[in-house]
């Protein structure tokens, strides 16, 4: 029996369930930042190129926003060297001469976390995912890298990358966790070899906290409102507080975990709308709905619905972004 505190690694983030003492796991609230890139001009930049001229070993977390193109790591000055996952959710590895290996489309699912790898043993190279070959092929050429979220031809990945490791030979060589709350460095605390972050902001980086579904759930926005009148038909923006839709910077993709409370209202519906119709959230007298939505715009409203509410009637909206993990 365990007589002191064992941790092991498991999922997103490095850190599982913890057992203390008398040898009971018991729940551990895991929390960290993630950098979400844009996807438009901002990537990283290592200080110096990584080479790997014989066997390698890569793996990184990977979560892209929707169905485009997003280079993973790739080379500044060459069209070669990358690692890609592709619209149709296949996944590409390129070496220096340009030889693709390729998975089958549709393996990739967008908006989730999953774990790519990169093998190379000889000239044999298998590309994974969550720990499973999805894709084989040969290479005699080395791969350089130098660059993260794009290649030399851009196709920029709009989303997350964290805890990339790179192995050259069997010995760590790149050791980003990429978990920093604020600044222009991702640090690599295998050898020093930090990415510059270009075009980026400090508000592409958000703090989580992994739950036990092994979700990641962003920290709550929270708005209050109240209808100010109970005329006019379905769609009309005649509730303040939210009116306009401009309470929140939401972004397309991603996906959402809106609570709306409501109280006071004795008649009738209001509704939620996270972006569109369809991405909408409704309640009816008196009470609370969750419920995770991926909007297609970026507007947070409240509006009324197709049943009038009384005037008087208020509450309470909030707003958590969620990373789901396959």
């Amino acid at each position: 029996m365990a007589t002191g505190p064992i941790s092991f690694v498991g999922g997103v983030g490095g850190l599982g369930p913890q057992r203390i003492g008398t040898g009971k796991s018991i729940p551990l609230a895991i929390t960290r930042y993630f950098r979400r890139n844009e996807g438009t001009t901002d990537y990283a930049q290592f200080a110096a190129p990584i080479t790997l001229a014989g066997d390698f070993e890569i793996e990184t977390d990977v979560l892209i926003d929707s169905a485009s193109d997003g280079v993973v790591i790739g080379n500044s000055g060459s069209v070669g060297d990358l690692l890609l996952v592709r619209s149709n959710g296949s996944l590409r590895f390129r070496d220096t001469s340009a030889t693709d290996i390729d998975t089958a489309s549709g393996i990739f699912t967008f908006g989730v976390f999953a774990k790519l790898g990169v093998r190379k043993v000889g000239t044999n190279v298998d590309i994974l995912m969550n720990g499973t070959v999805v894709g084989a092929g040969v290479s005699t050429q080395s791969t350089t890298f130098d660059i993260l979220y794009k290649y030399a031809s851009g196709l920029n990945a709009a989303g997350i990358l964290a805890n990339l490791k790179i192995w050259d030979n069997g010995v760590l060589v790149t050791d980003c966790p990429i978990d920093e709350p604020s600044g222009a460095t991702i640090f690599d605390k295998a050898s020093g070899n930090n990415a510059t972050i270009i075009n980026g902001l400090d508000a592409d980086r958000q703090q989580y906290t992994q739950q036990e579904t092994g979700e990641w759930l962003g920290q709550e926005e929270f708005w209050t409102y109240g209808v100010a009148e109970s005329t006019g038909s379905e769609g009309t923006f005649n509730v303040v507080g939210i009116n306009g839709g401009s309470a929140s910077a939401l972004k397309t993709g991603v996906t959402y975990r809106g609570t709306m409370t409501t109280s006071g209202l004795a008649v009738g519906e209001l509704r939620l709308k996270i972006g569109t119709d369809s991405a909408s959230i409704r309640t009816s007298i008196n009470e609370t709905v969750t419920s995770d939505v991926t909007p297609a715009a970026t507007n947070l409203e409240v509006i009324t619905g197709s049943s009038q509410p009384n005037a008087g009637a208020s509450g309470l909206i909030s707003t958590r972004e969620v990373l789901n993990v396959a």
